[in-house]
């Protein structure tokens, strides 16, 4: 950007007599004016600076690539954590589903345990009132 101007003598380049005075040289050892054009390779930049953009400019694009980096990032990050968040809830519903299939299990061995027992009291009442007759307390269904 700014070029270091050195006189042949190793003194330092003279200061501005003038406030709207350049530091720099206005012509070259050749003897013609010193232009930005002229520092260049020919229509490289076609007259604009060698920079495309200026320090706060780069400062704002730098800021801008930052905050949408960091948007991604949280973004990719929430993504995970609910996505992680689903698959956890989705391995309790199936514990749960499990269980649920577990007791309708326990369930049904429990309805045929009773269903025996109450087979075999039927057959222990039968025996009882073959061998030993009705009971004299017990009330003739029929209500008589």
């Amino acid at each position: 950007m700014n070029e270091r101007i050195e006189t042949p003598t190793g003194t330092p380049a003279p200061s501005p007599r003038t406030p709207g005075e350049p530091y720099t040289q206005l012509r070259d050892e050749r003897g013609e004016p010193m232009t930005r054009g002229a520092m260049e390779p020919a229509g490289k930049h076609g007259g604009h600076s060698r920079e495309p953009l200026t320090r706060t400019e780069r400062l704002l694009v730098t800021m801008f690539v930052t905050m949408f980096a960091t948007m991604l990032a949280a973004g990719a990050l929430g993504f995970t954590t609910l996505s992680g968040q689903m698959l956890e809830l989705q391995n309790q519903m199936l514990d749960f589903q499990k269980q649920i299939g577990e007791l309708s299990e326990r369930m049904a061995r429990v309805e045929t345990r009773l269903t025996s027992v109450e087979t075999r009291l039927t057959s222990v009442e039968t025996q009882i009132q073959t061998r030993l007759g009705p009971a004299p307390d017990t009330r003739n269904p029929a209500g008589l």
